[in-house]
């Protein structure tokens, strides 16, 4: 179980394979499992790829505080450094693709491009909110129709959604699939225990509070960054607007939808998923994509965005 320090946090990770350097972040309650079954195998045929637990997640230590976007990317951004690895390809889903985005920020010259996976990026969402809010409301309703009654401050992407659907109570309706909805704590990531883990993480620590806290990444902030970007997002998923509002942001960034699959494309659809980024990384690297260059006053945040699962 190899773990890396990282100012004073131990992190889990896994390396598998050989090549350019591929580092992927996961989202809120998942682990690097989430990757595992067949996209990073698939991916570890032509790149050396690392994938580790956020901090609370996982194998990785869980401290009392320090669970902002910042704090993550300050993480990922240590890991790599620790382990010695060269500019990589960063992918992230859903809060992921928020701290793999503000990692490019801070630290241009470490990320070679980036491949955003259903990514939430709260600074994009004023001008969705009219689609998000329709989408929800039919998300929440199939939820509610499998007993899973929700708060009305339980809203999409929150750490409250994501911690009533961990009730204990609830495992026998996350496990019943059905309608295509995909439940987080029900399929997979060991769902007993990570339901669990999850919970006590919230109820330990300040993450519940720090998940919410702004990451800064505006339209303004998000034309800096200059490494070409694919925004990988489920044809049903309701955070389509932010895939399109990232388009239109990011100055080299195309977009691509994943059919018949939502939020968490990456467990439903493994294999079309693999592909698309593999073809994105290939294409990057027959053009022999660089890292922009540091603008100087970029650093590492040294400690101090949400979905249905995050």
């Amino acid at each position: 179980m190899p773990r890396a320090r990282v100012g004073g946090v131990h992190l889990h990770y896994a390396q598998t394979g050989r090549g350019p350097d591929v580092v992927m972040v996961h989202g809120l309650g998942a682990n690097l499992a989430f990757w595992g079954l067949r996209i990073a195998p698939l991916l570890a045929r032509e790149f050396r790829v690392t994938t580790y637990d956020l901090r609370g997640h996982g194998r990785s230590d869980a401290p009392p505080a320090g669970y902002t976007c910042a704090d993550m990317a300050g993480d990922l951004l240590g890991l790599m450094e620790q382990l010695e690895l060269g500019p990589a390809h960063l992918v992230g889903h859903s809060f992921g693709g928020g701290v793999a985005l503000l990692a490019a920020v801070l630290r241009p010259d470490r990320v070679r491009t980036l491949v955003l996976a259903d990514a939430i990026v709260p600074g994009l969402r004023a001008g969705a909110r009219r689609g998000t809010a329709r989408r929800w409301r039919a998300v929440r309703r199939r939820l509610e129709e499998r007993g899973m009654e929700l708060p009305p401050t339980a809203g999409p992407g929150s750490a409250e959604l994501l911690d009533r659907v961990a009730d204990p109570g609830l495992r026998a309706a996350r496990a019943g699939g059905g309608a295509g909805l995909f439940v987080p704590f029900g399929l997979w990531n060991g769902a007993p225990r990570a339901a669990l883990q999850w919970r006590a993480l919230l109820r330990a620590t300040t993450a519940a509070r720090d998940f919410a806290v702004p990451a800064g990444l505006d339209r303004a902030r998000l034309a800096e960054v200059r490494q070409p970007a694919l925004a990988l997002y489920g044809a049903r998923s309701r955070y389509l607007p932010t895939g399109r509002a990232l388009r239109r942001a990011l100055p080299a960034c195309r977009a691509r939808l994943v059919p018949g699959a939502g939020h968490f494309h990456p467990m439903l659809q493994p294999g079309v998923v693999a592909r698309e980024v593999r073809r994105f990384l290939r294409a990057a690297e027959r053009r022999g994509t660089a890292a922009p260059e540091a603008p100087g006053a970029g650093h590492t945040p040294s400690g101090a965005p949400d979905g249905d699962g995050a």
